[in-house]
């Protein structure tokens, strides 16, 4: 056998495998996600925040609001792909800090929904994602203050902003998780860095 048809075989071979790769991978479920910007501030006592349950609430103490919001997307293969619960887990460290001047729970992590109610009202926290169609999830959470936090806030002037917890919050919404469970189980987790921006769109396997 000559050179050429020796180099030939091996072109063929090699197309027919790229072929087939290509084919595999435009079936091989692909899922992104588009995270919208996040919000992080604080509530006065007597003021009205959205809360859990997106339902507009009077504040009964002073509070710590976090909103969260993304969307994902099944952005290649040909089935359905069915989403078991989508979280947000928020930066340990920062909690922790933050735990002496708000109610946070110790597992730093809470669920976002898909707000689509049924016949009865209630929320389906799990989705089935099809192809090229965005489906957005989302949740607020009120953590009330503490006593410690009070004591802190007397000591500025009443109505004003407190600026000594805004490094914290500022680190807060910058530095977090979202993770989602698919139908088999597995989680998969996107950790964003300061600069948010730089993530829109990620993709990763389904």
């Amino acid at each position: 056998m000559s050179t050429e048809m020796i180099l030939g075989a091996i072109g063929t071979l090699l197309g027919v495998a790229n072929f087939v790769y290509w084919a595999w991978l435009s079936k091989r479920e692909k899922v992104a996600v588009v995270i919208h910007p996040g919000y992080v501030g604080f509530v006065h006592k007597g003021e009205e925040a959205i809360g859990p349950g997106q339902k507009l609430t009077t504040v009964n103490k002073h509070s710590l609001h976090i909103y969260v919001s993304c969307a994902l997307v099944l952005t290649s293969g040909e089935t359905e792909l069915e989403v078991m619960e989508v979280e947000i887990q928020l930066h340990k460290e920062t909690c922790e800090e933050l735990r002496k001047y708000f109610q946070i729970p110790t597992h730093n992590r809470f669920y976002l929904y898909k707000y689509e109610l049924d016949s009865n009202g209630y929320r389906n926290l799990g989705t089935v994602l099809q192809p090229k169609k965005p489906v957005d999830f989302t949740e607020d959470r009120l953590f009330e203050c503490t006593a410690e936090f009070e004591e802190e806030y007397d000591k500025i002037k009443n109505g004003s902003h407190p600026e000594f917890i805004q490094p914290l919050l500022d680190e807060l919404e910058t530095k977090y998780q979202i993770c989602w469970t698919r139908y088999d189980g597995k989680e998969l987790c996107w950790k964003f860095p300061k600069k948010w921006w730089r993530n829109l769109g990620k993709r990763l396997w389904g």
